[in-house]
This record gives structure tokens, C-alpha cells and sequence, in this order.
């Protein structure tokens, strides 16, 4: 993708003292992710939830938020799981906060995704 290039990080690259280059900028990252079962009686399900953040560090939001539109429209179509069949997938909801340096801005991105196992 023109907007972020390959600069898509589980571990976001850092110096010893834990500070991002703003070479790295624009970037994503994986936030906070959850699992757990979803099951009843009847059903087998599996709920999984996962927070990707775009980041930015041009003025104002109009970057961060391309990004994020990118990437909600891509993550709409519904992925496939190997050994599981994808009941729900959904963009739960968007944030968009600016970071305490005042310079980076970032929208979190929550996705849900309901997971039942194929038999």
C-alpha cells in the first residue's frame, strides 16, 4: 500500500531508550488482542478480539485517518481462518486520539471476530 508501505509492526522498531524514529512514520501496529470462548449448548464458537493502531506524525489528522479508512475497507471483507469458519467479523468501533507528545496521532482500529471450529 502507498500509505504505509511494508511498515506494519507487531513489535514496533525502537532505540534503547524505547523512542520510534520519525523515519518509521506513518506506521501500523497490533495492539491489544483476546480470546475466549464464545460457546452454548448448541454452538461451538470462539470470540476473538484484536486493536490495530495507525500512526502519524503529519500535521493534523488527514494522514492517520486515510490510513485507517485503508485499512477498515480492507479488514470489511471477511478473512478466511484455516480450520475455522468465520461467523462474525466486524469493525467494532474507531478512536482517534492525539498522543501526550502532541506531535503523533493515532486511530485504534477494534475489530470482533466470532470463530466456529470446522468439523
Amino acid at each position: 500500500d502507498g500509505l504505509i508501505g511494508k511498515r506494519i509492526y507487531d513489535q514496533v522498531p525502537a532505540d534503547e531508550t524505547g523512542r520510534v524514529s520519525d523515519d518509521l512514520f506513518p506506521y501500523v501496529s497490533f495492539g491489544a488482542m483476546t480470546s475466549g470462548d464464545d460457546g452454548d449448548q448448541c454452538h461451538d464458537l470462539v470470540a476473538i478480539s484484536v486493536q490495530l493502531d495507525c500512526w502519524s506524525r503529519a500535521v493534523g489528522w488527514p494522514e492517520v485517518k486515510r490510513i485507517a479508512a485503508a485499512l477498515v475497507k480492507l479488514l470489511n471483507d471477511k478473512i478466511a481462518v484455516p480450520g475455522f469458519t468465520v461467523v462474525i467479523h466486524e469493525v467494532e468501533r474507531v478512536l482517534s486520539t492525539r498522543e501526550a507528545d502532541r506531535r503523533t496521532s493515532r486511530v485504534a482500529i477494534h475489530l470482533r471476530y466470532r470463530l466456529a471450529p470446522r468439523a
